[in-house]
């Protein structure tokens, strides 16, 4: 260990002698001066950077104006606007807060020159919450400005309301510091010294005022310039001003003894403040001002530190090293730990990373999994490219700008991964998810010109997948954006979960109709807190009303005590070949905290042709006293039929809930009802604003079942879906079950279409009355004479039958036109039989696929099957396999047609006659 630190220090100490010239030398945080000529030139030829050029000079026009020798020169008028102590005898330079809700202690202190109005963090003006509120423009600030209240727009109460700004100072001073940033990359860019001039005084006046000031104290949350170090992040685009205005400072005369000290004082406050978990966020400040102190020694100690070595103060507070956050907040293969967090988390941390490796600290090769978080959501995208949506993420596309970092770390370090990236976000552009255009104004430093002819891997979106911190476990079938098909299923403890036990979403016609709600407002808001996050939010089962975390959430991004949901089977596995191209299942269990109840869940997805299939839910709930099974499905319409076709007549009703009603199942309103009713039920959701513009449908079956009441109601709309229906309330379909659910559990099969009439599925039916308990079997008919039966048991090894045969396995798919057998899948299954056919393998966990023609079978499976085929009477019988000319001869077993195969991929096997 002696001999590892020794050398990490020899390394480091050697990068900053050679690096402590360059590091001279500026811009070096993002860009240098070798990269100008290559900007200009992108400029010059790609239409997306000179809009994005063309947009940042628009915006600064109107205060550059000032410092040009017009009838408009003013160089006061944009700094006279920060937000400063500028009374004489209260240009405080200390601030205590309480411990009390952050409230102020006492100021005191006073420097020489205006200082910064230390603020007051007030969560209603972070950066999540902002929309709520429409803060002056810097157009209607009052020029240095003694008051200390100043009036916003409360956009929620649709009235005007007088603020401290004391809560909200860093706020203002950060929309200057943004437009002294776009300033300075001007400047760089063009040379004109207007720019430089504007950007340079913003800077000046800054750092003077802090350069006398001290770190917040009575908080380690405090930052330098706020009560919360998220409040200082404000500041942050000041630390490339300087960097980007290289010596203009020195050839202009400004005072830059100020300069040095601060950057010391910005990062070692940064490096000892904050709770841990704020890592993230503060990263790329955090690395700039280290990487901006030019003492060699001082700057080696701050970026050893940030780079291997935490620095924790009380457990929890101070900064994590990058090798602490690659080891313990990111998976190896590059997801963060709290969905809601990814996109912002990955991309400072990206930023932090490029700022490291542009300056010779390499990272990436001892992180590799930060190199591969920038795209690794994208595995998971639904075929129209939303994400998943589980826990806390309310963003459904994934971010185009992390995408382009990712990209261009890439190909700064030539780490060969960039092409798959490209594609992606040529897709992303194709689909309208993505406008390079957009982009700020780091696109236009950091991103480069991409291929657009490079189609993604066949195999980049895999049949199966899973993201194994959150226990979410996906099937994909069809990755065309209306026809494509994908089920999803989560439920876990960790930070920014929701309390949802074991929660599904469906896609299908163009949209994820069958979402996850996201977050709330915030995470503090009280519908997050008592509805989005909780079981009444998703697709799930609520076990006699109670389902609840372990202990109650109150807010915030912790962790919700729920367990996790477990994989008992699933074909294909996670990034595994599958033996059907039309079927798929995985099957999980769980025990809900609260109330202790045992649950089981089966989904399958069954592809009936390119353009139509359908998903079966199987759920089971062991609670005696009762159970509620929720979906929530994004559309403009619900209506409730029976299996006859016949419309119901609900009445007004509450659905049944139990004080304090942990799960919120009272957010859902105008709910009405079937009362029992034990007849089958079909829900169809209608969504006006649909696929290729016509109106797409879900349609849900359930075949009848006793003591079984259905509601309908409109739950607060999800966040989480896309316009136009993040902004209306979600239809949703509450099934009532008297008693348990698991000897007849809640049966559902979900058919997404496009167009009126232009379902396939007709009916559902329990396809033997007898066969329940342990073991569920249902016959599905569709069009065309087509009708599925779909099989699946608690154990292993139970045998049960069905008409004409037998099934024994966890999960089967077998299909018929005019009850001839078509296709028969095995998932993790031992044995069927029907119609004078039977397979048979070695043990419950076959896995395989049988289709049926005039005088052969296709044949996909992982274990040897023994098969019988009473249809035909073949003299020889013979295997082909895809892809080769082998004939091998397939000898019988013993018994009269019956036929031992071996494991093969895409065999046929010929019955010659």
């Amino acid at each position: 260990m002696q001999n590892t630190r020794y050398y990490l220090l020899s390394f480091f100490i050697t990068l900053f002698t050679l690096n402590l010239t360059a590091a001279n030398q500026r811009p070096c945080l993002l860009v240098n001066n070798q990269d100008k000529k290559e900007i200009l030139e992108k400029i010059e030829s790609q239409e997306w950077a000179l809009r994005i050029f063309e947009r940042m000079k628009l915006h600064l026009s109107p205060y550059v104006s000032h410092y040009r020798m017009t009838t408009e020169y003013d160089p006061t008028w944009l700094i006279s606007r920060y937000v400063m102590n500028r009374e004489e005898g209260k240009r405080f330079t200390n601030l205590k807060v309480s411990n009390i809700k952050n409230k102020p202690d006492s100021v005191w202190g006073n420097a020489p020159v205006p200082t910064l109005v230390s603020t007051i963090c007030d969560s209603r003006f972070e950066p999540n919450n902002r929309y709520n509120f429409q803060l002056p423009a810097i157009e209607e600030l009052l020029p240095f400005n003694k008051q200390t209240e100043i009036s916003i727009f409360n956009k929620q109460t649709g009235a005007t309301e007088k603020v401290s700004l004391s809560t909200i100072g860093n706020v203002i001073n950060g929309e200057i510091n943004r437009l002294a940033l776009d300033a300075a990359i001007l400047y760089w860019l063009t040379g004109e010294k207007e720019y430089g001039r504007m950007a340079a005084d913003v800077f000046q006046q800054w750092a003077e005022a802090a350069f006398y000031q001290n770190p917040v104290t009575g908080s380690r949350d405090a930052g330098l310039f706020c009560s919360h170090v998220g409040g200082d992040l404000e500041y942050m685009p000041l630390l490339l001003v300087y960097d980007f205005l290289g010596n203009f400072f020195v050839e202009n005369n400004y005072n830059t003894t100020f300069y040095q000290p601060v950057f010391e004082k910005i990062a070692n406050t940064l490096m000892t403040h904050g709770e841990i978990d704020g890592f993230a966020d503060k990263s790329p400040m955090l690395v700039f001002s280290s990487l901006l102190v030019e003492e060699p020694q001082k700057r080696e100690s701050l970026l050893t530190k940030i780079v291997e070595k935490d620095t924790i103060i009380g457990k929890q507070y101070g900064n994590l090293s990058l090798k602490t956050i690659s080891k313990d907040y990111i998976t190896t293969d590059g997801y963060f730990k709290d969905p809601g967090k990814h996109a912002s988390a990955i991309y400072n941390l990206l930023l932090s990373v490029w700022a490291l490796e542009k300056n010779s600290y390499p990272v990436l090769n001892a992180y590799p999994n930060l190199g591969k978080s920038g795209e690794v959501r994208m595995k998971t995208a639904f075929p129209n490219l939303a994400l998943p949506a589980f826990g806390d993420i309310s963003n459904p596309y994934p971010d185009g700008q992390l995408l382009e970092l990712a990209i261009a770390l890439d190909l700064m370090k030539n780490r060969g991964e960039a092409m798959e990236m490209c594609s992606l976000l040529n897709l992303m552009i194709r689909e309208g998810a993505h406008k390079r255009s957009d982009n700020s104004w780091l696109g236009l430093l950091l991103y480069t010109d991409i291929p657009t002819s490079d189609p993604l891997p066949d195999n980049f979106w895999k049949r199966s997948g899973q993201i194994d911190y959150a226990h979410y476990y996906y099937q994909r079938n069809g990755f065309d954006r209306n026809n494509g098909m994908m089920v999803g299923v989560q439920g876990a403890t960790y930070a920014g979960n929701h309390a949802n036990g074991m929660s599904a979403d469906f896609y299908g016609a163009g949209r994820v109709m069958g979402a996850d709600p996201g977050i709330g407002r915030n995470l503090n808001d009280t519908m997050h807190i008592k509805y989005y996050s909780q079981w009444a939010a998703h697709n799930t089962v609520i076990a006699a009303g109670s389902s609840s975390p372990e202990k109650i959430y109150k807010g915030g991004g912790t962790a919700k005590a729920i367990g996790q949901i477990e994989l008992t089977a699933m074909e294909p596995m996670a990034d595994s070949a599958a033996v059907s191209p039309n079927c798929s299942f995985m099957n999980t269990r769980y025990l809900e905290p609260y109330t202790r109840t045992n649950e089981e869940r089966m989904l399958s997805l069954i592809r009936v042709s390119p353009t139509a299939g359908f998903y079966v839910d199987i759920f089971r709930s062991a609670n005696k006293l009762w159970n509620d099974y929720l979906y929530h499905n994004i559309g403009d319409n619900q209506e409730l039929f029976s299996d006859k076709k016949e419309t119901l007549v609900l009445a007004p009703e509450k659905i049944p809930t139990v004080e304090p009603d942990f799960p919120g199942m009272r957010f859902i309103e105008k709910t009405k009802s079937t009362g029992e009713f034990k007849e089958g039920v079909v829900s169809l959701f209608t969504v006006e604003q649909g696929a290729k513009n016509s109106t797409s449908y879900m349609q849900v079956l359930m075949p009848g079942a006793p003591n079984r009441s259905y509601f309908t109601g409109l739950s607060p709309r999800s966040e989480s879906s896309l316009h136009p229906y993040d902004s209306i309330p979600l239809p949703t379909l509450v099934v009532h079950q008297k008693g348990d659910a698991w000897d007849v559990p809640f049966v559902a099969v979900y058919e997404p279409f496009i167009g009126k009439e232009n379902n396939v599925v007709e009916s559902v039916n329990w396809l033997n009355q007898n066969y329940r308990g342990l073991q569920t079997a249902l016959e599905v008919k569709c069009k065309n004479d087509l009708k599925y039966w779909v099989m699946q048991s608690v154990e292993r090894s139970r045998r049960g039958l069905v008409p004409g045969g037998a099934f024994t396995g966890i999960y089967a798919t077998v299909s018929f036109v005019r009850d001839t057998l078509q296709s028969v899948y095995f998932g993790k299954a031992y044995q069927f039989s029907c119609k004078g056919f039977s397979v048979k393998a070695d043990n419950s966990e076959c896995s395989a696929n049988i289709t049926f023609g005039k005088n052969y079978l296709d044949i996909t499976s992982n274990q040897e099957l023994d098969i019988r085929w009473d249809a035909v009477h073949p003299k020889n019988v013979y295997l082909l396999v895809k892809g080769s000319d082998e004939h091998k001869e397939i000898k019988r077993s013993g018994r009269r047609n019956t036929y031992t195969i071996p494991p093969v991929k895409e065999g046929r096997v010929m019955f010659e006659e």
